[in-house]
């Protein structure tokens, strides 16, 4: 048992406070939960009697917010573990939430890869797809996975992409050059390059 000596609004978070238990630091807790729980300076309180309050006040509220995030636009579980982690809620709170969402179906890696793939295939190589779904978290398993499953076929794809950035170019042996670079950069694998720069060259025979 100790007593509360200080309560100080986070300088980064207003809507939270750190609070602190015989001048030590104690832990970082939901203003509102502040308020609901009468907890002010003077109060005898146990650090595990905070620390209760604290993750069941915040499992409810720190779900709906989470919500909130995810309805503006998909979320891998890695970026919704970071934003919390960031928030500086607690693991059991960040747990619970993540267990949540992934029952509701709310979160789902393999429909996020499916449908970040499908967006951008037309656009990007299986490479820099594969990257960029690594970069936000994603199990490279699951990539793997998925994109075995979609067997994306990228030719057309990388033709395309190939002859967008020749138009209006003259076709030269340097503008080709860079236009192979260029899909090179874009994720596609060095046999679908040359199979476009070829296909290129046949149409303008």
């Amino acid at each position: 048992m100790g007593k509360i000596t200080d309560i100080k609004l986070q300088a980064k978070n207003k809507e939270r406070c750190n609070i602190y238990i015989d001048n030590s630091f104690c832990c970082g807790i939901l203003l509102e939960t502040v308020i609901l729980n009468k907890l002010k300076v003077g109060l005898e309180i146990s650090a595990e009697e905070l620390g209760r309050i604290q993750l069941e006040s915040e499992k409810r509220t720190v779900f709906d917010k989470t919500l909130d995030y995810i309805s503006k636009a998909q979320k891998t579980e890695k970026q919704i573990k970071d934003k919390l982690k960031e928030k500086g809620y607690l693991k059991e709170t960040i747990d619970y939430v993540i267990d949540k969402l992934k029952e509701y179906k709310f979160i789902d890696d393999f429909e996020y890869v499916k449908s970040y793939i499908r967006i951008y295939k037309e656009k990007k190589g299986k490479k820099l797809l594969e990257y960029e779904l690594m970069q936000k978290g994603v199990r490279k398993q699951v990539i793997e996975s998925v994109l075995e499953e979609e067997n994306l076929d990228q030719k057309d794809a990388c033709f395309t992409l190939l002859k967008k950035h020749l138009k209006n170019k003259e076709i030269t042996r340097e503008n080709l050059a860079k236009a192979y670079k260029y899909v090179l950069s874009k994720g596609f694998s060095y046999e679908e390059a040359s199979n476009a720069l070829s296909l290129l060259k046949e149409e303008d025979l």
